[in-house]
Formats: structure tokens, C-alpha cells, sequence
């Protein structure tokens, strides 16, 4: 019978020798993937904090559409740019929501113009996960579930799918405090 001896990485016998000092018990481990996200969660979880202010999100659907003849500008890409705040959520992975405003250029593709009656539901998950889904009036758009992508985090803090003809982007911003008279 063979035996196999399995070593440990140099990270592992760090953080091994970590567990033994106070701060590293009490530290959540960090989150893997694009770090932005990450740094907004955490800074979202200090609601009220006069240190710690809101986190806007931005977050861009384009559809492309393909035509070998001449497309009437009725008929052109339909761009969705959507902004508004996140909050972090710990379940069932910490990760940033809210439903964010839409802008788009439905009805005069020369112009994005704000349009009430649209929403967009968004998650957005450090690993680069990205839920979203439209809404027509607060209500899913053909009663449709949440879609769920792939990202790849571009330069530690922009996210960026494919998901079919669409090219999806979303990032964070991290706001400064507002002073709150007394």
C-alpha cells in the first residue's frame, strides 16, 4: 500500500500560523475574485457611518442588431444604461442589489433619454457573477426570472459579459459621505 504525503503551500502554513493571533479569528476571509465589488460590499455594510457614503452602480446592456441592408434608425442597436444605488446582501453569497434607473434609446436611437417606466433589477457578485432582469412598469418584462451570466473582471473593477447578442458592463462607484445637519 502506497502512502502519499500531501505538503503544505507556503500560503497555507501562513495562514495556519494566522489563526493563532486574535485579528485574524475575527477577520471574514476575503471574498475571491474582482476586487472593486469586494471593497463595495464592505464599504456598504456601514450604513449610517459618517465615514462611509452610498455605492452607485452603472451598469450597460447593448444590443447589437445585424442586418445586410440599410436599418432604419428606428430599428438600431438598443443601448440600456442604468444607474442608481446597491446595497450589500449576504445571501447566499455577499454580493451588491438594488434596481437601478434607466436611461435608453428606444424611440430616437441618436439620443440615450430617461424612460420612468423602465428598471433594472441587478446583482452583482465579486467572482463576477451577474444577475439582472428588465422591468417594464416594477414588473418583470414578460414575467421573465432574473438572468444569470458570467463576467470577466476587467482590470480588478469592471465587469463585462456576452450574453447572446448583448454585450453586458456594470461597475461601482464607492460615495463619499454626506454631512447630515443636526
Amino acid at each position: 500500500m502506497r502512502h502519499s504525503l500531501i505538503l503544505p503551500t507556503a500560503a497555507a502554513v501562513i495562514a495556519l500560523a494566522a489563526l493563532g493571533t486574535s485579528s485574524a479569528r475575527s477577520a471574514p476571509p476575503p471574498i475571491p475574485g474582482c476586487d472593486e465589488i469586494t471593497q463595495a460590499i464592505a464599504w456598504s455594510q456601514h450604513p449610517g457611518s459618517h465615514d462611509y457614503g452610498p455605492v452607485a452602480a452603472y451598469f450597460t446592456l447593448h444590443n447589437g442588431l445585424k442586418s445586410s441592408e440599410p436599418i432604419n434608425s428606428t430599428a438600431a442597436d438598443q443601448v440600456w444604461y442604468a444607474t442608481g444605488g446597491v446595497s450589500a446582501v449576504s445571501l447566499p453569497l455577499p454580493h451588491l442589489a438594488g434596481t437601478l434607473d434607466v436611461s435608453t434609446n428606444t424611440g430616437n436611437p441618436a439620443a440615450i433619454t430617461p424612460n420612468a417606466k423602465l428598471k433594472l433589477k441587478v446583482e452583482l457578485y465579486p467572482d463576477g457573477t451577474l444577475r439582472y432582469q428588465r422591468l417594464l412598469d416594477n414588473q418583470p418584462v414578460g414575467g421573465m426570472p432574473m438572468t444569470t451570466v458570467s463576467a470577466t473582471c476587467v482590470d480588478d473593477d469592471l465587469l463585462t459579459a456576452i450574453d447572446g447578442g448583448q454585450v453586458l458592463t456594470a461597475g461601482v462607484a464607492r460615495q463619499p459621505a454626506k454631512d447630515v445637519p443636526n
